[in-house]
């Protein structure tokens, strides 16, 4: 399984790659919900207390689905080999 990590400096740009289709899904510490819902994006989850959200693109159910059931059933670990399989964009700029 590869997936390709993406550096963002800025959250517009993360937010345009998003809404372009350049990203599956991501990994981020400033996941707004009023920025992600302009955009045909869902977001899933903060992830324990940690400062980190997932969010997927509205273009790929299968991936919210598969992602939302083993969050529901408890088995976080089965989201990363999935999550994995699609791109990451991480946003180190507002940490």
């Amino acid at each position: 399984m590869k997936c390709q990590v993406e550096l963002y400096e800025s959250s517009e740009q993360r937010y345009a790659d998003m809404n372009s289709g350049k990203l599956d899904a991501i990994v981020s510490t400033t996941v707004a919900e009023k920025e992600i819902s302009k955009y045909l994006w869902n977001s899933i989850v903060k992830i324990g207390y940690s400062p980190y959200y997932f969010a997927v693109s509205k273009k790929s159910p299968e991936l919210y689905d598969e992602m939302e059931t083993a969050l529901l059933q408890g088995e976080v670990d089965t989201i990363f080999p999935v999550y994995g399989s699609y791109w990451i964009a991480e946003d180190y700029a507002n940490p």
